[in-house]
């Protein structure tokens, strides 16, 4: 009778952790460990300095999944050799009709932006924004000086590994 009631209890206790399981929302996040300018220059085959001409989703049937094509007109290339006047970078994630794919962290583009863009090659060999986020910077012009300023946003959901 004892060892009865001990399983009764055992998987009243299962059924609970269970339910308090499924029951918790998922969250989304993304830890990054952050690299030092010098870490971003070293790791990267390509930097350059363009303006944002064009953003295009579509479903790549090589990884099955979202990409999204942002191309470049190129002004300056800082690293790298790239003989053409545009360039077009991969970025896991997008969204064709009703249907959105987001990996968090991911560096977000609008269209005339302009940026400083660090890139690596995806594994298809095609160029990306190197280390997620940390690699695109949005280029604005200081209205009081004039001065040129390369700054770079923190997304929702992305937590500096160290930080609290």
């Amino acid at each position: 009778m004892q060892i009865v009631r001990s399983w009764g209890i055992l998987v009243v206790l299962l059924l609970s952790l269970i339910c308090a399981f499924v029951s918790v929302p998922t969250a989304s996040a993304t830890v990054v460990i952050p690299l030092t300018d010098e870490g971003l220059i070293e790791h990267a085959e390509g930097i350059v300095i363009g303006q944002v001409t064009r953003i295009e989703s579509a479903w790549d049937p090589q990884t099955q999944r979202i990409l999204t094509y942002i191309t470049i007109a190129l002004e300056e290339t800082l690293k790298g050799e790239f003989a053409v006047n545009e360039l077009t970078i991969v970025q896991p994630g997008g969204s064709i009709g009703t249907f959105h794919s987001w990996r968090v962290g991911s560096p977000e583009f609008s269209l005339g932006e302009r940026v400083l863009v660090f890139l690596r090659p995806d594994p298809q060999g095609r160029p990306r924004v190197a280390h997620l986020f940390q690699g695109k910077f949005s280029i604005a012009t200081d209205e009081a000086s004039g001065d040129e300023i390369a700054h770079r946003a923190l997304p929702r959901g992305v937590l500096h590994a160290g930080s609290s």
